[in-house]
């Protein structure tokens, strides 16, 4: 694939009870255990060590296939999106941003974007 943009990566985690603190969220009237206890992904994003962060460095669309290569239970458990429901078509939106945004910087393809930010998360532990 491409070459990274940036000199480093963050691993941005989140904490899904604090996020959904005060919202009315379908994910956060239903949550998964693990997120009560567990912090979750942001995201993975290409960051400059001496400060700031590449965006959106290419056009290459969002393909729903990569989060379904990893697992869509996995995803859900990992790298939630508590603004919609499961089953809502819209599900996905929060993975397409961060493939626009950061992926496109990471000089990863979508397939191993969205992997190796999993395999992360399960690696450093939540």
């Amino acid at each position: 694939h491409s070459t990274m943009t940036g000199d480093l990566y963050v691993l941005a985690y989140t904490f899904t009870p604090e996020f959904c603190y005060g919202n009315d969220y379908p994910g956060c009237a239903k949550p998964l255990p693990f997120w009560k206890n567990h912090f979750t992904l942001h995201g993975l994003w290409p960051q400059y060590s001496a400060g700031g962060y590449p965006q959106t460095c290419t056009t290459e669309a969002y393909d729903v296939n990569s989060a379904k290569n990893v697992g869509m239970e996995t995803m859900i458990q990992y790298w939630p999106d508590v603004q919609y429901a499961y089953d809502d078509p819209e599900y996905d939106q929060f993975w397409e941003h961060e493939w626009s945004k950061h992926g496109t910087c990471s000089g990863l393809s979508q397939d191993d974007y969205f992997q190796t930010a999993i395999n992360m998360i399960k690696s450093f532990g939540t």
